[in-house]
């Protein structure tokens, strides 16, 4: 049975820290940085992740491109972006179509990926992205990132130049703040990703687990026909930045677009450790 992994939180502090005003790297220049909870008002600050990465694309899910929408903390209003708006400013956007009884981030996840892998095949970027492309060749890797936090891309690209961050690998983050479920707890805990199987899923309570998440995810991954699995794993994290290497594109695509099409929190690590163990893409790095 698989026993819980917890980890330091020093990857997801490195990630917020600005820390570099070197002058921009070629190293991440396969990678596209894909956005979303993205605001047609924040483009002037999120443009400035363009000189770092082969092109930055923003996400919109199903349903509110062009729509308003309000801070649940502070009550602030902003807009999503619509097509028209990112013609007007020049940004490559991605409108995922809606997915029936999926999260929409899982069904937008896996039309994203779908396309990718499509033309990562032909080494070019899909036609939505190729006029905002500034990489050689295709898409080798993307980021997703919630744009409700800031990254530092210096420290990506130093990281992966040093060898501690692998381009041919996936990275998820390395742990969050959760309030476990239970009315005897209220302060939030450091909660660090891990997966688990049989009766440790049963009992944990760490993590929330809503959405009827541990079911989903054993009734997902027994569906997906293991090969190797002894048996089905549940595993949580903050799903808010996650990182794929091309070559995996296309697995983890037919995944969120059939079995995986639960809460992403879950269905993303989930589908990322299956792809493991059934030895069809390299373990993560946190």
């Amino acid at each position: 049975m698989p026993q819980p992994r917890r980890h330091r939180c020093g990857t997801l502090l490195l990630l917020l820290a600005g820390s570099s005003t070197a002058a921009a790297s070629e190293t991440l220049r396969g990678t596209l940085l894909v956005s979303h909870q993205a605001f047609v008002e924040r483009l002037y600050i999120s443009r400035r992740y363009e000189r770092w990465f082969g092109g930055v694309a923003y996400l919109v899910l199903p349903g509110t491109a062009g729509r308003r929408r309000s801070h649940e903390a502070t009550g602030a209003t902003a807009t999503v972006p619509s097509q028209d708006a990112c013609d007007r400013y020049g940004v490559a956007c991605f409108l995922a179509r809606r997915g029936a009884g999926r999260d929409p981030y899982v069904a937008a996840y896996a039309q994203l990926f779908g396309q990718l892998a499509t033309f990562s095949r032909r080494d070019e970027p899909p036609p939505w992205l190729r006029p905002h492309w500034r990489g050689t060749g295709g898409v080798t890797g993307a980021v997703v990132a919630h744009l409700d936090f800031w990254l530092d891309p210096p420290s990506f690209a130093h990281r992966v130049d040093a060898g501690a961050l692998d381009l041919k690998r996936p990275w998820t983050l390395a742990a969050g703040l959760n309030r476990p479920p239970d009315d005897a707890v209220r302060e939030f805990r450091v909660f660090g990703r891990y997966c688990l199987g049989g009766e440790a899923l049963d009992v944990d309570r760490e993590w929330t687990w809503g959405h009827d998440a541990k079911d989903q995810a054993r009734r997902a991954w027994a569906a997906s026909a293991p090969t190797r699995a002894k048996e089905p794993e549940a595993c949580a994290a903050w799903a808010d930045l996650f990182y794929l290497p091309s070559p995996i594109f296309a697995d983890f695509a037919q995944l969120c677009g059939t079995q995986f099409k639960f809460h992403h929190e879950v269905s993303v690590p989930t589908a990322l450790r299956f792809l493991e163990v059934e030895g069809r893409a390299p373990a993560p790095q946190f």
